[in-house]
């Protein structure tokens, strides 16, 4: 174990919890947005699906959810059920293992069920699919195989964990509030908040430091942070060419876009007119954002200043969250009463600063300069083979599942082309600071 790792072992909260307990709060919300929608009704549900069929771009996608919409007679009654089952599951930390298999399926439906949906953002979807992936390998990569409950928050003070869940719960009120996906928005936030508020605190008052701490592999969880920060910076490497090709950073594109947040968002007015800052010097902040977001993106997947980088990623995400709550749910959107989807930014700042905390803690821990900006190796391999083989493979599947959504079709194939080729640049950046790591871990150890 490298001091990187050990410098979390004061901090008995994994990471991997605040990643289970979000997804878990998200299939609870999304649980109650959808049946305050009416979507658990047997028309309803016809017409949701029937809706995604009539604006999906491709034929293979279209025939998978005629397959649902085939099966509605039984799908708008086990869906319910599996969405609160998994969600508690989740929020309780109960059988790991299945929980986040069920999980991983349930996301990976949603994912499926919507690529080609047209004027739907590329990672509204995939992001917690692909974060769910990350749990999934940590839960299934421990030793400790029969582990039925974990033990989450028990060894923290009350006092951090009220503040905690009192702000994780306030966070997510906001959020289905704001974002106008619920036809019961107050009742949907204040249910979505409070339910795995109360769940998290039962829990915790009745196991509290009365449970030993048998499920926490150090270097399993530093390795779901490394993938996460990668996976954001990836995120991001499409989200440039995507802003590009929608000419959000030239200064005329940046003023249409500014305005189409002041029209739509559901932040107060007095609070967009003070947007109209940004749009006289359009000039400036089209160009700075675009240099601010490929920097990001760069160092993100590289894994450098990581400190520095996850809390200015924080803070660009934390504004875009806010400001696009009830803006329309994409380019072209094909239903105008489609609203931005209340995770689709939230889940990723949500991240992010959890990741935040652990790369300050981590880098005040440490005493060397290069861990401290740059943390350790991600991969153990001195041999290229592995690497690019596990590059190439990376950069195919993201190439194709950009090409799939169908973001920003009259441009679809530049975008899939440069977004692919970013992607596998940046990786390769990533393989060789990595490589550089794993050289000098080893002349420190005499290797």
């Amino acid at each position: 174990m490298n001091q990187l790792d050990m410098s979390n072992q004061s901090f008995k909260v994994n990471y991997t919890t605040f990643l289970r307990v979000i997804l878990g709060v998200i299939l609870f919300s999304e649980l109650v947005v959808l049946y305050t929608n009416h979507f658990f009704s047997l028309s309803g549900f016809q017409n949701s699906i029937s809706n995604l069929i009539d604006a999906n771009a491709w034929q293979i996608f279209k025939c998978l959810n005629t397959v649902i919409l085939d099966m509605s007679w039984f799908a708008v009654y086990i869906c319910p059920v599996f969405l609160l089952m998994t969600s508690i599951a989740l929020l309780i930390g109960i059988y790991p293992r299945l929980t986040s298999t069920v999980s991983l399926l349930i996301f990976l439906i949603y994912f499926l069920s919507h690529t080609g949906y047209q004027g739907l953002w590329a990672f509204t979807y995939l992001m917690p699919l692909l974060l769910n992936v990350i749990l999934f390998i940590n839960y299934m990569s421990h030793k400790q195989k029969k582990q039925i409950i974990l033990p989450d928050f028990y060894f923290i003070h009350p006092i951090p964990f009220l503040i905690i869940i009192v702000s994780l719960g306030l966070s997510v009120f906001v959020a289905i509030f704001l974002s106008k996906n619920s036809l019961s928005p107050f009742i949907a936030a204040l249910i979505s908040a409070i339910v795995p508020s109360i769940i998290l605190l039962i829990k915790y008052l009745i196991f509290f430091n009365k449970t030993s701490w048998d499920f926490n592999d150090l270097h399993l969880e530093q390795k779901a942070k490394d993938f996460s920060l990668i996976l954001v910076g990836l995120m991001l490497c499409f989200q440039v060419h995507e802003n590009d090709l929608l000419n959000w950073f030239t200064p005329d594109g940046f003023s249409k876009l500014i305005t189409s947040f002041q029209n739509q968002s559901s932040l107060p007015q007095a609070i967009l007119i003070n947007l109209d800052f940004f749009k006289e010097n359009s000039v400036l902040f089209s160009s700075a954002q675009s240099v601010i977001e490929n920097f990001i993106a760069l160092c993100l997947v590289a894994l450098l200043f990581r400190p520095i980088i996850s809390i200015a990623a924080t803070l660009l995400c934390l504004a875009l969250t806010i400001i696009e709550f009830g803006a329309a749910a994409g380019y072209q959107v094909s239903n105008p009463n489609d609203y931005t989807w209340a995770y689709e930014l939230f889940l990723t700042t949500f991240i992010l600063f959890v990741l935040s905390f652990y790369e300050i803690k981590r880098s005040l821990n440490v005493k060397c300069i290069i861990n401290k900006l740059c943390g350790g190796p991600v991969l153990e391999s001195k041999s290229w083979l592995p690497r690019i083989i596990l590059t190439l493979i990376t950069t195919v599947i993201f190439t194709i599942v950009i090409y799939l959504t169908h973001n920003v079709p009259n441009s679809l194939p530049e975008l899939t082309i440069r977004s692919g080729l970013t992607i596998f640049l940046y990786l390769i950046i990533f393989n060789l600071f990595d490589l550089a790591k794993v050289i000098l871990l080893n002349r420190q150890k005499g290797i």
